[in-house]
């Protein structure tokens, strides 16, 4: 495991706020600083930056790369990823740190949308983008999909998004797929382990949890160093497959498939009974 240390020099310890309930991160400046490398074009990634010279080449071509494949968001990988989990029709879905919740919604194209949609997310700045992004998207539909394009919807309406944190929040329904995008990686042990168990709670029996961290590869370590400014606002950790594995099971869960790219580690899982 490795922890990124170079902090943005944006980054202000005060706002940290309730550590072992929203993680070691000032959200508020990381959700705002993250929306800007997604919407600014790579071309001006460097406006009003002053950085070396071979930082800002790194960040240039960085950035050309990620916006020309949607790297960042990566849509399409994620859609490949979760069709080859598991997932019943019309499922249930709750979604911590959900900020505008698009996983959830990819699960909804693929799957169906006769289910419950739950998001939770305390940060006021993530509740503000889940309200103005875009309600629909259409990207490359995995292969054996049986089409070419996957829309994908967000129907406001339909969706509850809950301002509260995991550890605050509860629920009498239990739901099928369980998702947490980069939240516990924010956490350190054994705090991280009361979060994953508190995340079980919310699974019906034979739930799956879907659970991504960076991976510790030098392509994220790269990432992580190119862009500080823009995302290391306080504690992150970057996990091997293997370590990725072995915290899911410290954690309570039986790691199915574990699936990998460069710069991320995407698991299904049940819980170990």
């Amino acid at each position: 495991m490795r922890v990124t240390r170079e902090r943005s020099k944006h980054f202000d310890q005060s706002l940290i706020v309730n550590p072992d309930n929203h993680g070691q991160v000032a959200w508020s400046q990381f959700n705002e600083h993250y929306h800007s490398l997604q919407t600014t074009h790579w071309s001006k990634i460097n406006k009003g930056r002053n950085y070396p010279w071979y930082r800002r080449m790194v960040r240039l071509s960085m950035a050309w790369v990620m916006q020309k494949n949607d790297a960042i968001m990566d849509m399409r990988g994620k859609a490949r990823w979760l069709w080859s989990m598991p997932i019943k029709r019309d499922p249930d879905i709750v979604f911590f740190g959900a900020e505008v919740g698009w996983e959830a919604a990819l699960v909804q194209a693929l799957y169906g949308d006769g289910g419950r949609v739950v998001l939770i997310d305390n940060d006021p700045a993530a509740h503000e983008r889940f309200t103005k992004s875009p309600t629909e998207l259409t990207v490359q539909a995995p292969r054996g999909f049986g089409s070419k394009e996957l829309v994908v919807r967000r129907p406001l309406e339909r969706i509850e998004y809950v301002r509260k944190d995991v550890f605050t929040y509860q629920d009498d329904a239990a739901f099928d797929v369980g998702i947490d995008w980069g939240l516990i990686e924010h956490f350190s042990e054994p705090r991280k382990l009361e979060l994953m168990h508190t995340m079980q709670a919310f699974l019906r029996p034979g739930g799956l949890q879907v659970s991504a961290v960076p991976r510790n590869t030098r392509i994220s370590r790269s990432f992580y160093w190119a862009f500080r400014d823009e995302l290391n606002f306080g504690y992150r950790e970057l996990m091997s497959k293997r370590e990725f594995s072995q915290l899911l099971k410290r954690g309570g869960y039986e790691p199915g498939k574990i699936l990998t790219s460069p710069s991320t580690c995407v698991a299904c899982s049940t819980v170990a009974r």
